[in-house]
Parts: structure tokens; C-alpha cells; sequence
């Protein structure tokens, strides 16, 4: 599926269930809170197995959208890291 065509459809799901598109952090939470309803549906799919590849993948895109590089602040990183852990209690087990 082309990635304009899963946008729509995503845009789609996500005005159904009164939530807006997920365009920014808060929007996502928003949505994750929202759409959180175990075993349905887990609002948030975390990587969390540190000796996989795909955590050290998912961890970077978190880091880099958060503005986090390697002349940030020790504070800023921490703070990304400790808001990426929150998501992982809306994850399945």
C-alpha cells in the first residue's frame, strides 16, 4: 500500500474515533490514552528488548524527533527517554 493511501485511511481511523491525526507528540498521547483497551487494542507498540535491532531503531527516531543529538543536554535526553518508558505501560506485555 502506497503511503498516501495509508495516510487517508489512518486519518480516517483516527477522526472516527474523535481523535485528531497524529501530527504531533500530544496528538499521539492523546490518541494512545484514547485508544488503550487491552487485550483489544494496546495504544502503543514499544520496542523493548535492547538486544534486538529494532529498539535500537525505534529509540533512534524517538531521540531524533525530540531534537535529541549528541551535543544535547544530559537533562533533554533524559527527559526523552523517560517519556518514551511512559508509553511502554500503554504497550502489550
Amino acid at each position: 500500500m502506497d503511503g498516501l493511501r495509508w495516510w487517508s485511511i489512518e486519518k480516517i481511523f483516527f477522526l472516527a474515533h474523535g481523535l485528531q491525526p497524529p501530527t504531533s507528540y500530544k496528538n499521539i498521547v492523546t490518541a494512545i490514552e484514547k485508544l488503550h483497551n487491552p487485550p483489544n487494542m494496546y495504544g502503543f507498540v514499544a520496542a523493548t528488548k535492547v538486544d534486538e535491532n529494532f529498539m535500537s531503531q525505534v529509540l533512534e527516531h524517538v531521540l531524533l524527533a525530540n531534537g535529541v543529538n549528541r551535543s544535547t543536554r544530559k537533562e533533554k535526553f533524559k527527559s526523552t527517554i523517560r517519556n518514551f518508558q511512559n508509553l511502554w505501560s500503554f504497550t502489550r506485555p
